[in-house]
Parts: structure tokens; C-alpha cells; sequence
């Protein structure tokens, strides 16, 4: 997505008033298909962490304008504002590459959330297998979708193929992608969905 605005998330949090839609719009960004997006603030210039309870000051003030909140945790999903989502949202997205690499750190995170007291989460959880190259993955992609099977729901594992588009790192336009990465996105879309009466966010 191209950026149209410099805001971040931690400008939200010091706006004096958010009531209105277009207040909270001067520090989004949007795309063709009215997708907003608020930048996280930049690790090197931010004046302190993310925490739980800045989550849920800007989930409180963006969710009267927004059916639905997606959060993208990376690799924060373990500290503080990680668990302030976790507690939060109605269903979670695993991503794993499609290598041996990539299937261990998606156990270690299925693992953490059980052991943890997230296990109804993970079970509302959906795990991508993502083919992040053209060629044959170092990994028989069957036997991960059968080894995470048994972490969560019937129906709940999806395997994305490669897709070019994608690849290239640039802001992504539905139309180019290719039908079958279409179609598997879409059929995430519909298992996340089955979920969200328990909650507006996803993570």
C-alpha cells in the first residue's frame, strides 16, 4: 500500500479528539479496495514501547468507525502490546513458510499460545503454509498441512502458492494476483469470519 500519510499510531494515541470517522482518517492510509492502513511508529524514533494498554486506547477509538481491525504482531506477538491482541482478538493467522525453518518457528508459536492460556485462541486460529519462492520448497508441504492439522480446527490450514505479484514487495492490487492465491485468500477470509461474533480484531 502506498503510504499517504506520515501519522503513526503512536499520533493517534495523542489526538485530543477522535469521535468523528475523518478525525481518525487524517492518519490512515488507503488503497484501491478501501483497505486503511496506521503505520506502527518507527523501532529507531519511537520514544517508548507499544504496551497493552496503548492496544486498547486505539482499538477503543478506531472500532466505532470500523467493522473490522487487523493487527500485524510480527515478532512482538511475545512481549506486552503482544498479549494485550492476543487477549482481544477473535482469531489469530499463523503464518509459516513453506521450509523447515519456517514450520519449526510456526510450532514454537502454536506451542507458546497453548502453554500459555491461549488455547481457545488457537483454536479459532487459522495457519498459512506460504510458499515465499517459485521452486519445490525444501519441505514436503503435505506433511506440514497434516502436522498442523492437529493444532487446530477441521478446515483451518491453508496452503498459499507462490505468487509473482506478491514477490515483488509492492503494494499489492487484488486484480493481479493469481486466481488460485485469490481463491485460497478468500477461503481464509471466510474460516476467519466464522469467528468474529466473539470479537472485532484479528491478529
Amino acid at each position: 500500500m502506498g503510504r499517504q500519510s506520515a501519522a503513526t499510531v503512536g499520533d493517534l494515541l495523542a489526538a485530543k479528539d477522535l469521535s468523528r470517522y475523518n478525525d481518525v482518517r487524517a492518519f490512515t492510509s488507503m488503497n484501491e479496495s478501501k483497505l486503511e492502513v496506521l503505520s506502527s511508529d518507527e523501532y529507531s524514533g519511537a520514544s517508548r514501547a507499544f504496551n497493552d494498554a496503548d492496544w486498547n486506547a486505539a482499538t477503543s477509538a478506531v472500532s466505532k468507525h470500523y467493522n473490522l481491525v487487523l493487527a500485524d504482531c510480527a515478532a512482538d506477538m511475545f512481549a506486552p502490546a503482544g498479549r494485550g491482541v492476543l487477549a482481544t482478538v477473535s482469531g489469530a493467522v499463523i503464518v509459516a513458510s513453506a521450509s523447515i525453518d519456517g514450520a519449526r518457528q510456526a510450532a514454537v508459536t502454536m506451542d507458546w499460545l497453548r502453554h500459555n492460556g491461549y488455547q481457545d485462541l488457537l483454536n479459532r486460529s487459522c495457519v498459512v503454509v506460504n510458499h515465499v519462492g517459485p521452486g519445490k520448497p525444501n519441505v514436503n508441504t503435505g506433511d506440514l498441512v497434516h502436522q498442523f492439522q492437529k493444532h487446530v480446527a477441521p478446515g483451518r490450514v491453508f496452503v498459499l502458492p507462490w505468487d509473482k505479484h506478491i514477490a515483488a514487495g509492492t503494494e499489492i492490487h487484488f486484480d493481479l494476483l493469481r486466481p488460485r492465491f485469490r481463491r485460497r485468500t478468500l477461503e481464509l477470509a471466510a474460516a476467519l469470519s466464522d469467528d468474529f461474533e466473539g470479537g472485532a480484531a484479528l491478529a
